[in-house]
């Protein structure tokens, strides 16, 4: 039995984000195309169809539905974890060299995307009731 709850170690927001990911194993050749499932100014979590090695580099190009250009990044797998019941596995990066316009446009991504999350979820929970005055 745990005593403390879990620390969050993350240094950055997230937000789910379903957008379009290509990568390519940096010195293999080998590309995917797949969806992100987070995104972060530090990183994002994707899944795959094969497990990547921890420490591999990868080259990207994110589609963000914020730009007409996709972002191209450098990134490190730091994490791989299989999906139980599933042959997908995740695996989560870390950016090596995320130019300042493209820190900046993730940045404001993420904002809007959970400024916009939490209106939505405001709007869903309120129940509304209306009363006739006759």
């Amino acid at each position: 039995m745990c005593l403390f709850p879990a620390r969050n170690r993350r240094h950055f927001k997230r937000a789910k984000a379903p957008f379009l990911l290509r990568y390519e194993i940096e010195k293999s050749g080998v590309g995917k195309v797949t969806n992100l499932r987070d995104l972060s100014v530090g990183g994002v979590l994707f899944s795959a169809d094969q497990p990547l090695l921890k420490g591999s580099q990868l080259n990207m190009e994110i589609n963000l539905p914020t730009s007409n250009e996709p972002l191209n990044v450098q990134a490190e797998v730091i994490r791989v974890a299989k999906v139980k019941h599933t042959d997908l596995y995740r695996i989560a990066t870390r950016f090596l060299n995320l130019k300042s316009r493209d820190h900046s446009a993730i940045r404001l991504l993420i904002e809007r995307m959970m400024r916009d999350k939490r209106v939505k979820g405001l709007v869903n929970r309120q129940k509304r009731v209306w009363i006739s005055h006759e």
